[in-house]
């Protein structure tokens, strides 16, 4: 089973609620599109990266909670334009996993280096 950043489907399905609520009621949301979402994404990725270096955990949980936002804001956006099924893309996802980084479904650890190693010669080989 893969592990992903929402270990806890309840708080997933909170995020998605959230996404519900800017989607009803955004005008940002509503007149933005993708590319909009993905500079948001940007600004907020390097906003994570300040705090991370200054090591101020509260400043932290809110731009990692932004950067949660405006992801979940730019799948959405992309999916609703390219008619996208969530369910290919997770699929999508696992098949290369599977290709790329077998020892994850085989339960076994590998070294930085060698899994990099591994990662790089099998992505060459596009499955």
């Amino acid at each position: 089973m893969l592990l992903f950043v929402f270990m806890d489907l309840k708080i997933f399905e909170y995020l998605v609620k959230l996404l519900h609520l800017k989607r009803n009621f955004s005008g940002f949301y509503k007149e933005s599109n993708e590319r909009e979402w993905l500079k948001e994404l940007e600004k907020e990725v390097k906003e994570l990266e300040a705090e991370l270096e200054k090591g101020n955990v509260e400043k932290i949980k809110d731009e990692l909670g932004d950067v949660m936002m405006d992801f979940v804001c730019v799948v959405d956006k992309v999916r609703s334009r390219y008619n996208i099924s969530l369910e290919e893309v997770v699929k999508n996802l696992e098949k290369k996993l599977k290709h790329r980084a077998p020892h994850f479904f085989e339960g076994k650890y590998l070294p930085k280096e060698e899994e990099i190693k591994q990662w790089v010669e099998r992505k060459k080989e596009r499955v």
